[in-house]
């Protein structure tokens, strides 16, 4: 018994030993961390680090020539984060401005829950109530924004987006010295915006050849480099790229012939498209349906499919069934599954 007592007193010490040796251990390398943090950067980190902060200041800019939208503006938003009385959004098109939509402002109707009307990291299209350039304050709101004004701000957004990439892409690709990007957008892309209503517009008459510079007024001239640059980059991105546009409609028929109603209406919206620009339909889950097409314009595309979905209306109609826009026309970023549910 004696021996066991004293075996256990000699283990104590070992593992006492241990966590000193591991507490050293464990100072030593908080010392070394702290003294790496503290050393000076070496010439090839300090450039790393200047490139990087460079690359993030050459894309921080607006995309309009306004630096605060205007009353009554409608605005594409970020949800940030949510408080008890306001929600605090981001610009996404005025270089992420911060805006605040009050809870009152949300919805004409009673809120049980407001995550049912506005969550965090989704997208947004906001009316803009008052302005303060001095003080920076944009209030918003949401009770007055139907679904007409919803599209044609997305639509907006979405082409102003496509410009700012490109119009990025040419910031970061120049020769040296580098202008900022909105150095840029002074010399070219705003003044496209004032010529044309929409620099989208122009990128697109670049892309099929046309010469979009001829009578341009720009406050700083522009260069050779950079125009030679700037084509080079719309043409290689909306030259011959198809753009992918769908609808999402629900079509129900409750009579005697049902789906052998449905059948015909949906191909009566497929007849609509051309040999160049089918219309395809695919089913998600009876009663839902998508429509899609393929073109290098995306307006067309969209209106397209609007008009395929007007005959599908008329033909379900003559055999006492609906048909149910859920989601409008609007153009896709990703690939869109190629299976039809009728051939």
């Amino acid at each position: 018994m004696s021996e066991e007592n004293g075996s256990k007193v000699a283990e104590k010490p070992k593992e006492e030993n241990v966590a000193a040796t591991a507490t050293t251990t464990t100072t030593a390398a908080t010392e070394t961390t702290a003294a790496a943090r503290d050393q000076p950067l070496l010439e090839d980190d300090k450039e790393k680090e200047s490139t990087a902060i460079n690359r993030r200041e050459i894309y921080k800019c607006r995309m309009y020539e306004n630096e605060f939208p205007n009353p009554d503006d409608l605005v594409m938003v970020r949800v940030n984060r949510i408080s008890e009385i306001c929600a605090f959004v981001s610009l996404l098109e005025y270089n992420n401005k911060e805006g605040i939509i009050m809870l009152s402002e949300i919805s004409r109707r009673r809120m049980r829950s407001i995550n049912k009307h506005i969550r965090i990291g989704k997208e947004e299209v906001l009316q803009v109530l008052r302005v303060d350039k001095d003080k920076g304050y944009i209030d918003l709101s949401k009770k007055n924004v139907v679904e007409d004004d919803i599209e044609a701000c997305r639509l907006k957004y979405m082409k102003a987006r496509t410009v700012h990439s490109i119009m990025a892409n040419v910031a970061t690709n120049q020769d040296e010295p580098k202008m900022s990007l909105e150095e840029l957008y002074k010399m070219v892309g705003w003044p496209l915006y004032e010529k044309y209503g929409h620099a989208y517009e122009s990128f697109k008459k670049a892309a099929a050849g046309e010469d979009i510079f001829e009578g341009l007024n720009t406050s700083i001239p522009l260069t050779e480099a950079i125009k030679d640059l700037l084509l080079k980059t719309i043409k290689h991105r909306l030259g011959s790229q198809p753009v992918k546009v769908q609808a999402d409609i629900q079509v129900t028929c409750f009579t005697y012939e049902g789906i052998d109603a449905i059948k015909p209406a949906l191909k009566a919206g497929m007849a609509v498209g051309t040999e160049e620009h089918p219309v395809k339909v695919q089913l998600v889950s009876s009663p839902e349906y998508i429509l899609t097409t393929s073109c290098t314009d995306p307006d067309f595309g969209i209106a397209l499919l609007r008009k395929a979905i007007e005959e599908i209306k008329v033909e379900i109609k003559r055999h006492g069934g609906d048909c149910v826009v859920k989601a409008d026309a609007r153009t896709l970023e990703g690939k869109l599954d190629s299976k039809d549910v009728i051939s």
